[in-house]
C-alpha cells in the first residue's frame, strides 16, 4: 500500500550506522534548490549508533521537511522500500548515506526522469581520491554506474537514482531477499529493464560519494558483493559463477600472466610503480573475496 501523493519528489535516504557522517548527507538534501514542493525520508536500518538521537535532533529542526522512520536491521533493500511506501512524491531520488548532494541534484535528476521515456534515470556518483584505495576504486570504476553502447546504465547505482513512484510500484521495489549492501541496486535496475524500462543517464545529476574507505572496508564491501550476486544469479544467469569452489582455487594461484598486464595497465595510467603493485594485489584479493561471498550466499 503506497502513501497519498503529497509533494513533487521524495528524497530516500537508507541508513545503518553512519552518525558520523550522516549530518553532512542530510545538510546537503534538507538546502536542495529545487523549484517544487519535496520531502526527505530517512530509513534508519536498525543502527546501534547515535543514529537516532542524532535523526530526532534534524527531524526536530526540520518538521516540514524531514521524516525519520526505524526498522529492524533487515538490509537497504527493505529500508529503501520502506522509504518508497511511505513517500508522498511523485518522484522518487535515492541516495547513500555516505554522499552529499550537489545543490541542483535533485532538480536535474527529476528532471532526467521526466525527459526519460520510462521514467527512471540515474546520475553521476563523484569519488573522492584522498587514498590509494579510493584512487583504485576511481580508475576501476567499482562505484559508478556502468553504462552500455546506447548511453543507457546496465548496471545502477542507488548511491544516485530517480524513478517515477508509480513505475516503482510496478517494478516491484528492490529484492527484500538480498538483505546485504551488494547487489540489490544491480538486481533492481536488471529487472527494470527485462520489464521495457531504459534507464537514463543524468549527467548533470551529481552527488559525491565521500565515504573514507579503508583497506578492509573496500574488502568487506566486495564480500557483500559477493554474497549479493548469489541471490543475483538465481534471477539473471548471466551472473552466476560456475564451479565456485574451482574458481576460488584457480584464483588463488599468485603466479598469474594477468598481474603482469594490469600492472603495465596502471602505468600506462601514470600511476605510480609502488601504488601500481598495491592496485595489483588488491585486485588479487579482491577476486579471492568476492568469489568467497558467493559461496557463503546471502
Amino acid at each position: 500500500m503506497t502513501t497519498q501523493l503529497t509533494s513533487s519528489a521524495t528524497i530516500i535516504v537508507p541508513t545503518f550506522n553512519r552518525a558520523g557522517i550522516l549530518g553532512e548527507c542530510l545538510e546537503s538534501l534538507v538546502s536542495q534548490e529545487y523549484g517544487s514542493d519535496f520531502e526527505v525520508i530517512v530509513v534508519d536500518d536498525g543502527s546501534r549508533d547515535e543514529t537516532p538521537n542524532l535523526l530526532e535532533d534534524w527531524t526536530a529542526r526540520h518538521p516540514t521537511r524531514l521524516r525519520t522512520f526505524r526498522q529492524q536491521n533487515s538490509g537497504p533493500a527493505r529500508a529503501r522500500n520502506r522509504g518508497a511506501r511511505e513517500a508522498g512524491g511523485r518522484f522518487l531520488a535515492f541516495i547513500d548515506d555516505d554522499c552529499v548532494a550537489a545543490p541542483s541534484w535533485l532538480a536535474s535528476l527529476v528532471q532526467a526522469i521526466q525527459k526519460a521515456q520510462g521514467g527512471v534515470a540515474a546520475g553521476v556518483v563523484v569519488n573522492r581520491e584522498s587514498t590509494w584505495v579510493s584512487r583504485y576504486i576511481v580508475k576501476e570504476a567499482v562505484i559508478d554506474q556502468h553504462l552500455g553502447e546506447d548511453g543507457s546504465v546496465r548496471e545502477l547505482v542507488t548511491a544516485n537514482f530517480g524513478i517515477r513512484a508509480d513505475v516503482f510500484h510496478h517494478a516491484g521495489g528492490f529484492d527484500e531477499q538480498i538483505k546485504v549492501a551488494g547487489g540489490e541496486d544491480t538486481e533492481f535496475g536488471l529487472r527494470l529493464q527485462s520489464l521495457g524500462y531504459r534507464i537514463a543517464y543524468a549527467s548533470t545529476a551529481r552527488v559525491c560519494h565521500r565515504s573514507h574507505l579503508t583497506l578492509g572496508d573496500y574488502v568487506r564491501m566486495i564480500y557483500r558483493h559477493g554474497r549479493g550476486r548469489r541471490r543475483l544469479a538465481e534471477c539473471f544467469p548471466a551472473y552466476r559463477m560456475g564451479w565456485p569452489y574451482l574458481r576460488f582455487l584457480w584464483n588463488a594461484c599468485p603466479a598469474r600472466t594477468w598481474m603482469v598486464r594490469d600492472y603495465q595497465r596502471y602505468r600506462d595510467m601514470n600511476v605510480s610503480g609502488i601504488e601500481s603493485v598495491q592496485y595489483v594485489m588488491l585486485r588479487y584479493v579482491e577476486n579471492l573475496v568476492r568469489v568467497a561471498g558467493y559461496i557463503r550466499g546471502n
